[in-house]
Formats: structure tokens, sequence, C-alpha cells
């Protein structure tokens, strides 16, 4: 449960710690504000390695289940860009009863949400259900793990191939700057896997066949390499039964090393254009900064944050949409920066102000807005506890980055007690001094609308 002092205590305190810092201005960077949260939690693991977490509240009706295996897109085959995510659709057509597919037991079950997701580093599995029908998401989750492709023929794999295909027309290539982002991230990892698209890219879609996708789940869809995750309203005695009756028995298997991270070798920054079948530029700016848990991890999430918010009312002339966050991945993480400007408008200016407001963000006199920003950043990663969904999701997100499923308190701490020096030290380390890659996407007729998937390279 989210804290002793339960759902509505919890939604009083975290809007008593906003009002109070917005009431007076905004907090010092350096104060600590005081958030207690818990996700209490047992943790254990079967014989075969799987790796099982438990958060039961009987406040809920409803159970969240998440299933996250440690296979992303970083995983893929040369050649073979989008095989993780390809897999995560094929395994919603296995048929666990043996007539039925997984989207269809999950609806009859009564699920009220169901989905997957595939990260660079994970694949993840979720759904909700009422407490009564537990028994049948777990049963479809062990089927998945057990047998991932089980019964798939041709015929759907090309059906579920045409789908994600459509999905990626429908995500990328028919939306305006849409590889802009990707492409800054391939430029910046140096066209390492940790680089490349989720989606894949078109043509190595092509190439993958089923033979491909039934080497990859042989190889990761195996319990010691997977974490379940439980939270909601359930008795934990008879889940924990429940759960050795359905998962003991699925093999373990000797899991393939990813292998080291190939960190850039080059730290110079670059500079990139992209050409783009759109009426008005766009401009990407992401640096290497560290993955969640390593010091400036904290910082930087803080900055893009403040950065987010800062744009939207500084820029609002210049840009149509702005974005900045960090995007956290196991070894590396990216803060990006992505702006789509107004008609005539200069990426050059833009890209000046957000350098020019980085280092006003340094001097001591903004100590109090970044400590708003905390306060908001703060309030907002507690308030999501208050959907169970959201308790398996950090749950799993903190087993893989701190080996231990309930460190919200600890996380929260260390955003707490940020000083306004630790953040300006980061921005000059991870941003001022650190590899950084710029992509500017230049209206060109004929171009194809997402942005094509090269770059001219220019000097910074």
């Amino acid at each position: 449960m989210v804290s002793r002092l339960g759902g509505f205590r919890l939604l009083v305190l975290v809007l008593f710690v906003v009002i109070a810092a917005l009431g007076c201005g905004g907090t010092s960077a350096g104060e600590p504000i005081f958030v207690r949260a818990s996700l209490a939690s047992t943790r254990f693991s079967l014989e075969n390695g799987l790796d099982v977490v438990l958060h039961p509240d009987p406040l809920y009706r409803s159970v969240a289940v998440n299933v996250r295996y440690e296979v992303g897109s970083r995983y893929d085959p040369t050649a073979r860009t989008g095989l993780a995510h390809l897999v995560e659709h094929l395994t919603f057509r296995t048929k666990p009863d043996g007539t039925h597919d997984v989207l269809t037991m999950l609806e009859r079950a009564g699920s009220s949400s169901h989905n997957a997701d595939t990260t660079v580093d994970a694949t993840s599995y979720y759904e909700t259900v009422p407490s009564q029908s537990l028994p049948i998401a777990l049963f479809v989750e062990a089927a998945r793990m057990a047998r991932p492709l089980d019964r798939l023929d041709e015929a759907s794999f090309s059906m579920e191939q045409s789908v994600v295909r459509n999905e990626r027309r429908e995500r990328i290539d028919d939306v305006p700057y849409a590889n802009v982002g990707d492409l800054a991230a391939s430029v910046l990892f140096e066209s390492s896997s940790y680089g490349m698209p989720t989606l894949g890219l078109p043509e190595d879609l092509d190439r993958i066949t089923l033979a491909d996708a039934r080497r990859f789940v042989g190889r990761y869809y195996r319990p010691n390499n997977a974490t379940l995750v439980i939270a909601g309203g359930f008795d934990p005695v008879r889940v924990t039964a429940l759960v050795h009756e359905l998962f003991d028995a699925i093999p373990p298997a000797p899991i393939p090393n990813a292998g080291v991270f190939p960190e850039p070798v080059s730290r110079e920054s670059v500079r990139g254009i992209m050409d783009v079948g759109a009426d008005a530029p766009a401009v990407v700016v992401a640096w290497l900064v560290p993955p969640p848990g390593r010091r400036g991890w904290h910082e930087m999430t803080l900055v893009a944050e403040w950065l987010a918010s800062w744009t939207k009312h500084s820029l609002k002339e210049a840009v149509r949409r702005t974005d900045a966050r960090v995007l956290s991945r196991d070894e590396a993480s990216v803060f990006r920066f992505y702006a789509e400007l107004a008609p005539k408008r200069e990426p050059q200016a833009v890209i000046a102000a957000v350098d020019e407001a980085l280092v006003k963000l340094s001097r001591p006199e903004l100590a109090s807005v970044l400590g708003s920003t905390k306060s908001r950043l703060i309030a907002e990663r507690t308030l999501e506890l208050e959907s169970i969904e959201a308790r398996a999701r950090v749950l799993q997100d903190f087993l893989a980055r701190y080996d231990r499923a309930d460190s919200i308190q600890a996380e929260l701490h260390e955003f707490s007690t940020l000083r306004h020096a630790d953040v300006a030290s980061a921005i000059e380390v991870h941003l001022r001094r650190g590899r950084r890659v710029v992509i500017e996407a230049r209206p060109t007729p004929g171009a194809p609308k997402a942005g094509a998937w090269n770059v001219r390279r220019a000097s910074e």
C-alpha cells in the first residue's frame, strides 16, 4: 500500500507539498521536501530462476500483472532491427488453452486493460483483471513464457508482420519529423544497437522470418530472464501457491550475453542535417547522460523537467511544439530536447536560447525556480502510485534499476535532497562538456515526411 497513511491522506500530503512550494514562490533547490511513500512487497525466486514480486493491497478489487523479459531492441540481430517488437506482437497470437488467443482470453476474463511495451532494454506484458480472474491472467502469462509462439504458422506470422509495418507507417513514416529523434540517438550511440529504433527500419522488418522469431524467443523468453510482478487485491498465500503451480515446470536456459554497452569512442559534439518533407524546420539536441541510479541521473531528470516547462513559456512564439525529457536506459540515458519550429524560424536561434537558459539555471539566483520544479516532480511521481497499474510498473522499474522493488522512498529522497550546486555541477559535466548531437530537420521538397534516415554532417 502507498504509505501507511492510505490513498486519501497521501493525496492531501502531496497537495500540501505543492501548495506550500508554490505559495512561497518555490522552495530552494537545497531544501528537502518530505514525502513518505512505500510499496511494501514480498520477493522470492522459483528454482527455474523466475523472480516474483507480490504487492497485495486489499483496498483494490482488481489485480495488475506485469511480466518483464530482459530483452529489448538492443538485442535485435544485425539487419533485423524491430525483431524484439515484432516478437512482442506475435506472442499475443499464442493460444494458451489451445483454442483462444491471449487477447480473447484476457477480454473474456474481464481485463480492463492489457498491452505490452518494447524498449531498448526490455519487453513488458501487462494486464489488469478483476481479482477473481487473476488465475486466468497468470495462466495466460505462464503459457506465453512456456510456449511463446505456440501454434503460430507462416500465415499468422505474415499477418502480424503486416500489422507491425502498418504501425511503423502510422507512428513514424506518415508523421512529420518522426525520424529525427531516432536518428539523433543513432548518431549519439554511433549506430550501435543501443541507438537503433525499437520499431525497426523498414528494410529490416521485411527481412525478418518466422525462424528468426523462434530463435529469438528460444534464447530470451525464459523464466530465468524474467520478473513477474503482481499488485492489487489478492491473497498472497494463495497466489504464491498458484505461481508455483503454473510456473515451476517451465525450464530455464542459459541466456546469451548482450555484451558490454559500446560507449561512443568520440566525445566530440556532432551537428547534422536531415531532409524532411515538412513545411517548417525542427531540431533535436541529445546528450549522453548517466543511467538511472548513477550519479547525475537525478539531476538531469530534474533539469529536463524544468526545461520542458521553460520552453513552453519562453519559446512559445518560435516553436509549435517542444519536449524535453531524459530517456532512461539501463546503461546510458539520453537527455533529449525537441522542438518543431514555427515557419521561417531558425534552429540555431532556438538552440542558442536553450544553451543560454541552461547557463542561467546554473546560477544561484534560480535556486528557488528549481525548487518549484522539484516539488512538482515529486508530487507527480507520488500521485501516480494511486494507480495499481503504475505501482506494478514502478516495482518492475525499481527492481531492474536498483535490484530492490520497494525503492520509491529512496528515489524520492534523492530528488528531495538535491542541492542547486549539485544540479549546476551536473549541467556543466553532462550538458556543457559532455557528448551531444544536434540534428536539424530542414524542409526539402520530395523528402520523406518523417525525415530521411541519413544525416549530412556539419561542424558545430
